[in-house]
């Protein structure tokens, strides 16, 4: 095992491990504590890539110059391995999204095999996405997950509410 598919296994063991213990210890209110740590990765994320990878992170005027940055931080600094990865439509609500390439399928593949239903997952991807959009502007985003396909494109999606 290389050093890096270790650190995926280990991040993926901690991400698991953080959802199961939510649930355990929250129950319906796991998803609210969630989004919170999906909104706090989102900004450590952005300042890791200013920081330590010398990536430009400024405010943005809109949700989709949020998302957009976010994006191309992930691609730039290594979490995602293309922005193609990533299909992205503006809905009358925000934003629908179409994931091809998520390297925390197996999190959820895990979490559905225990039992839950594709619309109590929390998806860590539309999560930090959401968590993105409010880290750089004055929107409040919301994110839902409404198919998860273990070996093909994820589709969820992201409403956005003016202050």
């Amino acid at each position: 095992m290389t050093t890096q598919d270790s650190d995926l296994a280990l991040t993926r063991t901690w991400l698991a491990s953080i959802e199961f213990a939510a649930r355990d210890a929250l129950g319906a209110s796991a998803r609210m504590f969630l989004r919170g740590v999906y909104a706090k990765a989102a900004r450590e994320w952005l300042a890791t890539a200013a920081v330590e990878r010398g990536f430009e992170v400024t405010r943005k005027d809109t949700p989709r110059e949020a998302l957009q940055l976010y994006i191309e931080s992930g691609e730039h600094g290594g979490m995602l391995r293309s922005k193609d990865d990533i299909e992205m439509q503006a809905t009358s609500e925000g934003f629908s999204f179409l994931v091809h390439r998520c390297p925390y399928k197996p999190v959820c593949a895990q979490l559905t095999e225990s039992g839950l239903k594709t619309s109590e997952l929390s998806c860590p991807r539309l999560g930090c996405f959401a968590g993105a959009v409010e880290a750089l502007t004055e929107v409040r985003a919301l994110h839902a997950l409404d198919e998860f396909q273990p070996h093909g494109a994820c589709r969820g999606r992201l409403a956005v509410q003016s202050p």
